[in-house]
Order: C-alpha cells, then sequence, then structure tokens
C-alpha cells in the first residue's frame, strides 16, 4: 500500500465513494487547504480544507482538490449520497496550501533556488555607448585644400 500525502492529523471518516477512488500519486502535490474571500456576509476568508466539511454543504465532506490551468480550483464533496463539484475562481482564492512527498519537496526547493541563481546570472548588461559621430565634411568642419 503506498503512503498518501495528506497529512497525519486529517483522520477523517472513508465514505464508501472514496474506496472507489484511486489512490493519489505518492509524489504527486495535495492541495489539502484553500483560502478565498468571503462566502457570506461576514468579511472573514472561508477555508476549505480537505476531509472537512464543504463551507456551503457541511453535510459534505471535501474529497479532492485540484488547481486548474486557469488559475482556479475544482473542489469535489460528497456526503455518500451526493457527489458534488464546486469551482472556484481565481479571482477569489487567496491563497491555498499543497502538501507533498519529502521527495518532491526537496525538488521543488532545488528548481526555485536553481531559478533564483540563473535570475542573479541574467542581470541586464549596461547599453554599449553610442558611437561617436564624425564631424561634417564642411566650412567649418574640416581644413579645405587652398
Amino acid at each position: 500500500m503506498t503512503q498518501n500525502n495528506f497529512p497525519a492529523s486529517i483522520t477523517p471518516s472513508i465514505l464508501p465513494v472514496e474506496r472507489l477512488l484511486p489512490q493519489p500519486d505518492p509524489n504527486a502535490t495535495a492541495l489539502v487547504r484553500l483560502v478565498t474571500d468571503s462566502l457570506d456576509e461576514s468579511k472573514d476568508p472561508t477555508a476549505w480544507l480537505l476531509n472537512r466539511p464543504h463551507p456551503l454543504a457541511t453535510e459534505a465532506k471535501i474529497v479532492r482538490m485540484y488547481q486548474r490551468e486557469d488559475g482556479g480550483v475544482d473542489v469535489y464533496s460528497s456526503d455518500g449520497r451526493m457527489f458534488v463539484k464546486t469551482f472556484v475562481p481565481e479571482r477569489v482564492i487567496r491563497f491555498a496550501d499543497e502538501a507533498m512527498s519529502e521527495d518532491t519537496f526537496v525538488e521543488f526547493i532545488t528548481i526555485a533556488e536553481e531559478g533564483e541563481e540563473e535570475e542573479e546570472e541574467e542581470e541586464p548588461e549596461p547599453e554599449p555607448a553610442p558611437a561617436p559621430t564624425p564631424p561634417p565634411n564642411g566650412p567649418s568642419g574640416s581644413s579645405a585644400a587652398s
């Protein structure tokens, strides 16, 4: 059995549908927390937590969350009878947390640090000084043979 990427502090009850889901790739990241703008008049940010109640349908548990190419997040939730996919657009997302394996963690940091080193190496070069313009050939700019 492969070990998943979910924090040990999350010990949810398993829904029957979850037994049908494939196990996540152990080296993939898992979106575990999403914080968005408020969904009600309280003005407090809304937290979307993996394996916890859905903020809009508290009888349903968030089963998976996936980052989309457009920056939004798809949230899949269920109470065992209903199965819902909620789209959260990027414009309301404040931040997200991803859990990952140790190897993936090290790889991400290595890539980030290599990117910083490349940016430092690619400092813009100073613009070359313009070439001097030759003096015009004319009565005041050159000596004429007499």
